[in-house]
């Protein structure tokens, strides 16, 4: 209520039975959800319940969550997304939603936390379009009847009844399991996979370059060396993270992913040749100098839509300073 302005929104709210009497209790579950009901947008509200397919004190990284937004359509147009993405950020901070924020020396949010009480909140606003599936999970597959949003936390008795019945109709896939793999030709909405650490995964079926809708894709963590073929099928993925492998195969023709805007990898060995082709690329936070053909420095010379941080390595591989200059650094705005 800090920004309302309203004498009359603050009576309303005064005499709301939010309160309850004056001998009553007031409960903490009833202020959140006042906080939650004041949200200014359908989209924003979209938002915070999209928070309950994370674990309880996860530790939410800023741009992850926004391109998670993004890619399930919350963000409205293309062109806005990133500022409305931060808009809807510091909403929800400034409604004491989230906490634990930790800022770099900008001032940027790199990471914050959501209390429990929240993820609670925010778990009972999804109206069962959210399931986060554990250990202790079980229902039939007419209770999920109305699930888009599917967090697999561990392997159960009616999982595989569950997927069968919802794998058709979800937006969004986490896994900590190869719940994917077997019934990748069902999942035809899905726009979100994500796999969560989940090193018991190898290989990526063929099949995935038939998720059209697909915009998101986190194979971080995982044991899988190859991504396949088809991938460059995938023309509407906006994100793509690599995080933690220790090798990978990349097809041929990659600049064909025409919607790719963020690019996370950590390690030489995934950094994909011909990189300069990704010319719409906004995210790419290392570059590696190599010696190979498609890894020199002149593969920056054309990713003049990047934001954010660029950290170059390997230096010393640069031969000469026409080479150098062909990144075309200052033009990097």
């Amino acid at each position: 209520m800090s920004k309302e302005r309203s004498r009359r929104t603050w009576l309303e709210i005064q005499k709301s039975g939010v309160w309850g009497s004056a001998d009553s209790v007031l409960k903490v579950e009833s202020l959140l959800k006042l906080s939650f009901d004041r949200l200014p947008s359908p989209s924003l509200k979209k938002c915070f319940a999209y928070c309950a397919m994370f674990p309880k004190d996860y530790c939410f990284e800023t741009e992850e969550l926004k391109q998670l937004w993004m890619a399930e359509g919350f963000l409205g147009s293309p062109m806005a997304m990133v500022d409305i993405g931060d808009k809807y950020l510091n909403e929800l901070l400034s409604n004491s939603l989230f906490q634990g924020v930790e800022k770099d020396k900008f001032g940027n949010i790199l990471t914050f936390k959501m209390h429990d009480s929240v993820h609670d909140l925010s778990l009972s606003v999804s109206k069962f379009d959210t399931l986060f599936f554990q250990e202790n999970s079980s229902l039939t597959s007419k209770e999920c009847s109305h699930t888009r949003h599917l967090n697999v936390g561990c392997d159960g008795e009616s999982l595989p009844e569950i997927l069968t019945a919802v794998a058709p109709k979800l937006y969004s896939l986490f896994s900590e399991i190869d719940v994917f793999k077997k019934l990748s030709k069902s999942f035809t909405r899905l726009r979100v996979l994500k796999f969560v650490g989940a090193a018991n995964i190898c290989e990526l079926p063929d099949s995935l370059g038939e998720l059209k809708h697909l915009r998101y894709l986190d194979i971080s963590w995982t044991s899988i060396e190859a991504l396949p073929k088809s991938t460059t099928k995938l023309y509407n993925l906006q994100t793509l993270r690599l995080l933690g492998l220790l090798r990978l195969t990349f097809p041929d023709e990659l600049e064909k992913l025409i919607s790719l805007k963020h690019l996370y990898f950590n390690r030489k060995e995934l950094q994909p040749v011909n990189i300069g082709n990704l010319t719409w690329l906004q995210t790419l936070p290392i570059f590696i100098v190599g010696s190979e053909r498609g890894c020199s420095i002149k593969e920056l010379g054309s990713l003049n839509e990047l934001c954010g941080e660029l950290e170059i390595h390997h230096l010393e591989g640069v031969r000469d300073k026409q080479e150098a200059s062909g990144a075309n650094l200052h033009r990097k705005e």
